[in-house]
């Protein structure tokens, strides 16, 4: 077996850990047995990560790590412990710059949705044929496939533009967005996809039902796939070296003889040139 064979067996297995390939779970929730390539549902009344404490911020400042004394100083001093709150992402996408007298694309995105099997009872809890919690779950693929591709064409007035379409219904609601935005620049456009979950998850006082709800709205194996039928990709442009801080200065020093054509948002992007078509594929869990 070759060094390349044994690559591709390391990254099936990888991925297989990580994302899955749509295998039916047993006695385990999806979002407990993979831990990437997910977008999950947009939280009520979450906004983000909180600021950071700043340097600046003298006057208040606590060491979080004095541990007792450090809460002791907090209620001394009659001030509340700032918190940092992480919330998962729930949009993933790619920009790149392309130009052409007439440009036109397509994106195909992709995605997993699972779902409990058995039958719920009057209080919406799902149970197995013997009566017991249920706690296995079934998949769904959506999308992927280039039949359903949607199309987007570069407008001709040289104006901003914001174009989205919703995807993946469940037959009475669309799961998510599909988003493209067109910035004039220069000869050609930066163009930036993006592909969001827009399901609302509520918060509740029910630990296990809101966890089956999350689990059941988040969307998993994610990508977003953009093939450009009419004009060409350009490098991605770039700012001045000296605006640049010193770390990132130290990287395109390094990788001054390699070109980038696309930035991933939340993700990692594939460059492939395929016959008369350029495919720009990004994978959420990627990073």
């Amino acid at each position: 077996m070759t060094l390349a064979e044994h690559r591709d067996r390391l990254y099936a297995w990888l991925r297989q850990c990580l994302i899955g390939e749509g295998e039916a779970l047993i006695g385990i929730k999806p979002l407990d047995r993979y831990q990437t390539g997910i977008l999950f549902p947009i939280l009520r009344g979450e906004f983000g990560i909180d600021p950071a404490r700043d340097e600046s911020d003298a006057g208040d400042h606590i060491d979080e790590g004095d541990g007792d004394a450090g809460e002791a100083a907090h209620q001394v001093l009659g001030i509340s412990p700032r918190k940092q709150r992480f919330v998962p992402p729930s949009s993933v996408g790619f920009s790149f710059f392309v130009v052409g007298e007439k440009i036109r694309l397509q994106l195909v995105p992709r995605a997993r949705r699972y779902f409990l099997t058995g039958a719920s009872d009057e209080h919406g809890i799902t149970r197995d044929q013997q009566g017991r919690f249920a706690n296995n779950w079934e998949s769904d693929d959506l999308g992927g496939d280039e039949s359903v591709a949607y199309e987007f064409v570069a407008p001709d007035d040289r104006r901003f533009l914001r174009t989205s379409f919703d995807v993946f219904s469940d037959g009475n609601n669309a799961l998510a967005e599909l988003l493209l935005i067109w910035r004039p620049l220069a000869r050609g456009w930066l163009v930036t996809a993006s592909l969001s979950n827009t399901q609302l998850l509520m918060p509740s006082n029910q630990g296990e039902k809101e966890s089956r709800e999350r689990n059941t709205m988040a969307l998993f194996d994610v990508g977003l796939e953009c093939i450009i039928d009419a004009g060409v990709v350009g490098p991605y442009p770039g700012v001045s070296f000296d605006q640049l801080s010193d770390e990132d200065q130290e990287l395109e020093l390094r990788y001054r003889n390699h070109r980038v054509y696309a930035i991933g948002h939340g993700a990692a992007v594939d460059r492939i040139a395929c016959s008369n078509r350029r495919h720009c594929a990004s994978n959420c869990g990627a990073d």
